[in-house]
């Protein structure tokens, strides 16, 4: 454990020196305050935009953070060489690969946490009222599909050839895995018999991450549905776990001697 919290660390403070952590945390406020902007324009729906669009954009920065420091990080290792120094030492793959994770996952939490209490608090001074339970249920919400883009990007980057292929990929399976609820419904529509078995097996194959879309619970204030929240923490943690274990096993056969 302290080899996996020693890679952590480091990792953490490598993207903490990246310009393009500052980049998209700086994107993120700027669509934070454009979402006040927005709200000044709509008729007695203020604080619903400024919630939803705030929300909204730490969820992309929280993405695209994910994305591109994931797709990054192992490839970064081997074409410095420093992945030939770090597994020299008696750490295991697995101790390695789960210590770039929490890194990364650590520093998206700070990210996201930062931006939600700037949002929080822009709230509360403009409209003096935000309901607290539900917003921190949309956060987890968020935090819990980031952990599952964090892991996706990883395990592309592990097989990859370059950055530019693994964000690609990445960024294909969160917009199929957002996709789910309207491949459903052009599914029922009637399909031909090609794309229909397409439509289906892509709903099959990929997780619906719009069960982790807990957004709507601050937006509107509905009271909580536990078993959806039961169900999108499984579902986060399956596919996260799968991921990983598929990058620990991809990770196992490569040579960097």
């Amino acid at each position: 454990m302290n080899k996996i919290m020693l890679i952590a660390g480091m990792t953490y403070k490598d993207m903490v020196r990246d310009r393009i952590l500052y980049a998209l945390m700086a994107f993120s406020l700027i669509m934070i305050a454009v979402s006040f902007l927005m709200a000044s324009l709509s008729l007695s729906q203020e604080l619903k935009v400024q919630i939803s669009f705030g929300l909204a954009s730490i969820h992309l920065g929280g993405v695209l953070l994910a994305i591109f420091s994931g797709s990054s990080v192992i490839l970064k290792e081997i074409e410095s060489k420093t992945v030939f120094t770090i597994l020299s030492r008696p750490l295991s793959r697995l101790d390695f690969l789960l210590g770039k994770f929490l890194g990364l996952w650590l520093l998206i939490v700070f990210c996201s946490v930062v931006l939600s209490v700037s949002l929080g608090f822009s709230l509360l001074v403009m409209e003096g009222e935000i309901l607290f339970i539900n917003y921190m249920w949309a956060l987890l919400g968020i935090l819990l599909e980031l952990s599952v883009i964090l892991a996706s990007a990883l395990f592309f980057s592990c097989f990859a050839s370059s950055f530019i292929l693994a964000v690609i990929f990445s960024g294909c399976f969160f917009a199929i895995s957002h996709s789910i609820n309207a491949i459903n419904y052009f599914l029922k529509q009637g399909l031909g018999p090609v794309l229909k078995s397409i439509a289906w097996a892509t709903t099959k194959i990929f997780p619906n991450m719009e069960a982790l879309n807990w957004r709507y619970l601050a937006v509107y204030g509905d009271a909580v549905d536990y078993s959806l929240v039961s169900s999108g923490f499984l579902t986060s943690l399956f596919w996260t776990v799968l991921f990983l274990t598929l990058s620990m096993a991809i990770l196992e056969r490569k040579d960097f001697s």
